[in-house]
């Protein structure tokens, strides 16, 4: 008896399985991510990857940026990038390089960045990257990133060179949905308040 038993539990879970997730085609939960980056890197990361020359000046180290630029290129349906100061060639290369695979690229920065000597922001635009610039009197001090509006990179860090091998500066990664969420209407509240028509 408990055999039979035991046999029509089983093929009850069984059946709630397949319902579950090959007719109502439920997503099995994603990984949790929780990380979190520290700068600064003792060098830049060479980007090439099989590269084996001894006096290559990049470092070959695992490096946060390259773990930064591993995230950002992950993008398979949009990239959105707010940061108050964006000096750094290897990650305006990034946002090109996804851009170019047909993801969705957009910038947001803030009206100060003309000062800094090296901005990218030209460049992404030149590359067709749509960018808007705050124009407040008061900073847009942001420092984030979304990926495909699921994972959230954010902290410290503004993408500048120096951040990368000169300041103590940190990224913090996550998928934790409210976070992400959050961060999702904030970049589309600024995106729409630095919209050309409302400026």
């Amino acid at each position: 008896m408990w055999k039979e038993s035991l046999a029509i539990f089983g093929g009850v879970c069984l059946t709630k399985f397949v319902y579950d997730y090959i007719f109502a085609k439920k997503a099995i939960p994603s990984k949790i991510v929780k990380e979190v980056l520290f700068f600064p890197d003792k060098g830049i990361a060479c980007p090439n990857v099989s590269c084996e020359d001894k006096n290559c000046r990049y470092s070959h180290e695992s490096t946060c940026l390259r773990a930064l630029v591993n995230h950002l290129k992950s993008a398979k349906k949009s990239l959105d990038v707010c940061v108050c100061v964006f000096s750094c060639h290897e990650l305006a290369e990034t946002l090109v390089y996804v851009s170019k695979g047909g993801v969705p690229v957009r910038v947001l920065s803030d009206k100060s960045i003309g000062d800094v000597v090296n901005s990218r922001i030209p460049d992404l635009r030149a590359k067709g990257i749509p960018v808007r610039i705050h124009n407040t009197p008061y900073l847009m001090h942001h420092k984030f990133a979304i990926v495909d509006n699921e994972l959230l990179l954010c902290g410290s860090f503004n993408w500048t060179r120096q951040a990368v091998t000169g300041n103590n500066e940190s990224v913090i990664v996550t998928n934790d949905k409210d976070f992400v969420e959050r961060f999702c209407n904030e970049f589309s509240r600024l995106w729409e308040l630095n919209s050309p028509q409302n400026l």
